[in-house]
């Protein structure tokens, strides 16, 4: 191991006098959830989550706060009767103490008021509900409704309980079936009454006392009569209280409730909705006025529920914004018409059936592996899995510029001077656009490997790529200034182990090469469990700060040098599973990091703890 020349020798393995504030997360998951997108009506901030971070953003003032209670993945969310609580569930991780549990918080404050089911609910939390009346069933004040939180776990039982939140008891507990359960909730007529749904099937469940304490008997079954969809995938109530299903077929049923509480198909409602989208009903909204809100597919349909359900309005979405994931009112009761609507392309679109759609939340919908900031200014490029390649402003949190290229990308590299952008790719392909426009200037097939990794030479004159076959090639820019590739290369090869990083000498005669084996990367690591891996390394740009990302969703801030073996570091953890890029700005002001599968783009304050 060669140590940097440069190093002075006062490592004292302590902690570093910085710490991370998050001060912004990029885009928004919408693809593989659906609880996941709210309007808090005491303040009008639209709540959703990004990896283990719980976002409250205000659109008036262009401003995030964050609920960071969670130590893993959220997975769900829902908004109290009082529009002021907000409760959110979590995945399990790999100790006890973050189990999966749902938290009840403060929009407000983010004060944490309860931490329901550690120890109870198993694997994740799939779904959670408030009530709206109060446990004895009548409608109450402020904290009088809402004093009962439903919940299922997403073990392979998929048991559903009910819970005193407040005094965080356990009040029934039931499995529920083997199958996907998509969602349930309190039947707000009678909240004695719950509703599960998902795979072939709707559930109705009746909360009693027994012997001086509740439980959960008399499942019935929705009789669907006719053949049985593949799932149920969305539900809502009518103001009369039917029940509202929306399935795979792209069927929407009207389920009415006899005298013994037993709920079946109204035919005469639903005959006009049985064939109400070509595809999957993914959402269902029930506004104040008994306009009937549904999406499948890019479609948005109103239908009157006063009028027997007839439809009285469409709209289709563009392709590129994806399909629907939910419709949620931008005012309560959804009286001016007014949706958000969010989609599987991760975007969270705001307009109404009248007015044109437009985007007001967007990031990357795949794998995201390649993000690296400006060296001359306040910006940034991420480059995804999705072929998106955006340029994002740290200071105002817009995108700059943002372009589409022909394969998925897995590498990023900015020459020194700022002017160029190399992309890796799956395909074995180094894209080059210009920095300042995003415009494609070249594009150089290195061969059928997919690129690792790309590192310009601090001179800028040449550029490396790593392959995943083990090949590190040199490109050679023609001369100064040019933003062509001439076709002389030089070509190493160690062994056949794939290149993960690479980072050149001062001087540009060497390159030092991090390969699939980690030699190198566990310099600045201690306590490491088996199976963890370092993925990456940032330096700031004062060569003052190191900063470490993990396979756990960990980040790690430590002095460099980072010689001890028990150098002290402050720890932030985000995410859940991969760390997959760390990036210090220009100026070290702020820390730029990405995870893996949710494509979670997070900016961070680099402050002294008293700021923090």
């Amino acid at each position: 191991f060669f140590p940097p020349t440069t190093i002075e020798d006062d490592d004292d393995g302590s902690r570093p006098d910085k710490k991370l504030r998050l001060d912004w997360v990029y885009g928004f998951r919408g693809r593989d959830v659906k609880q996941n997108l709210v309007v808090l009506p005491s303040s009008g901030e639209l709540v959703y989550f990004v990896a283990a971070v719980v976002v409250l953003y205000d659109r008036k003032f262009s401003s995030q706060k964050h609920y960071l209670g969670h130590s893993e993945e959220v997975t769900c969310l829902a908004v109290h009767p009082n529009g002021r609580f907000v409760a959110t569930g979590q995945n399990a991780g790999k100790t006890p103490d973050t189990g999966a549990h749902v938290r009840v918080w403060d929009g407000v404050s983010l004060s944490t008021y309860a931490v329901v089911g550690l120890g109870s609910l198993q694997v994740g939390v799939t779904c959670i509900n408030f009530s709206e009346r109060d446990a004895h069933g009548s409608n109450g004040g402020d904290m009088a409704s809402g004093d009962l939180l439903m919940a299922i776990d997403d073990s392979d039982r998929h048991v559903l309980t009910v819970w005193e939140w407040q005094t965080e008891k356990m009040l029934a507990k039931t499995t529920t079936t083997t199958d996907p359960v998509v969602s349930g909730c309190f039947y707000p007529i009678d909240e004695s009454i719950l509703v599960t749904y998902g795979r072939e099937h709707v559930h109705f469940w009746r909360l009693f006392w027994d012997k001086g304490r509740k439980v959960m008997r008399d499942r019935l079954s929705g009789n669907f009569e006719e053949d049985v969809p593949k799932f149920v995938t969305s539900l809502c109530f009518s103001p009369t209280g039917d029940v509202i299903t929306g399935d795979s077929t792209g069927a929407i049923l009207i389920w009415s409730r006899d005298n013994n509480s037993v709920f079946s198909i109204n035919e005469d409602l639903s005959l006009q909705t049985r064939k109400a989208h070509k595809k999957s009903v993914s959402a269902l909204c029930m506004l104040g006025d008994g306009t009937l809100l549904s999406g499948g597919g890019n479609e948005v349909k109103a239908w009157d529920s006063i009028s027997n359900y007839c439809l009285v309005k469409e709209r289709v979405l563009p392709e590129s914004a994806g399909h629907v994931r939910s419709l949620v009112p931008i005012s309560a009761g959804g009286l001016d018409g007014s949706i958000f609507v969010s989609t599987t392309r991760n975007k969270v679109l705001e307009g109404s059936l009248q007015l044109k759609f437009k985007v007001v939340i967007q990031g990357h919908v795949e794998e995201l592996w390649a993000v690296e900031s400006h060296p001359l200014e306040q910006t940034f490029v991420s480059a995804g899995h999705d072929q998106t390649v955006v340029k994002w402003s740290a200071m105002s949190h817009a995108p700059v510029w943002r372009v589409n290229v022909e394969n998925p990308c897995t590498s990023i590299s900015i020459d020194p001077k700022g002017r160029l952008i190399a992309l890796g790719t799956t395909a074995g392909k180094v894209v080059i656009l210009n920095s300042y426009n995003g415009i494609q200037l070249t594009t150089v097939l290195v061969g059928g490997a997919q690129v690792n990794a790309l590192s310009f030479s601090p001179d800028g004159r040449r550029l490396a790529v790593g392959t995943f076959d083990g090949l590190i090639q040199i490109y050679y820019l023609t001369e100064e200034g040019q933003k062509f590739f001439s076709s002389e290369t030089t070509a190493l090869k160690h062994n056949n182990m794939f290149i993960m990083h690479m980072d050149w000498s001062v001087d540009c005669k060497y390159i030092q090469a991090c390969l699939g084996d980690y030699d190198l990367i566990y310099c600045a690591w201690q306590n490491l469990d088996r199976g963890d891996v370092i993925n990456v390394v940032s330096r700031s740009q004062y060569r003052d700060l190191t900063l470490v990302g993990d396979s756990r969703g960990r980040a790690r801030l430590y002095k460099w040098p980072c010689s001890h073996l028990k150098s002290g570091y402050q720890n932030t953890k985000v995410y859940s599973s991969n760390v997959t890029c760390a990036s210090f700005t220009c100026d070290d002001t702020y820390v730029i990091t990405s995870g893996g599968n949710d494509a979670a783009l997070m900016q961070f304050s680099v402050l002294d703890p008293v700021n923090t």
